[in-house]
């Protein structure tokens, strides 16, 4: 099967879906050209990331650029004043 399931057996909504269900979504738009969008460096790879998402060092906060734009589409995240969605997600 494919998707991502959690302990009880039911489909975990995805990173992109978690978004749009947050902030909105912004049609016409694609991540790649956000101003969240980033590209994040580790010890061992170089990956895209969001940072109103949030940015580990992990693959599960891996973004792929296509993805279309939530409503913080160009709004700067200020990670002093808001939470990435990820740590909401726990």
């Amino acid at each position: 099967m494919k998707g991502e399931w959690n302990e009880m057996g039911k489909k975990k909504i995805s990173k992109i879906a978690a978004m749009h269900r947050e902030y909105g979504q912004n049609e016409g738009s694609i991540c790649r050209n956000c101003c969240n969008f980033c590209t994040h460096q580790s010890e061992s790879s170089t990956s895209n990331k969001c940072r109103a998402y949030g940015i580990t060092d992990s693959y599960d906060t891996d973004w792929k650029w296509n993805y279309t734009g939530c409503g913080l589409y160009n709004t700067p995240f200020n990670e002093t004043a808001g939470v990435p969605l990820i740590e909401k997600r726990k």
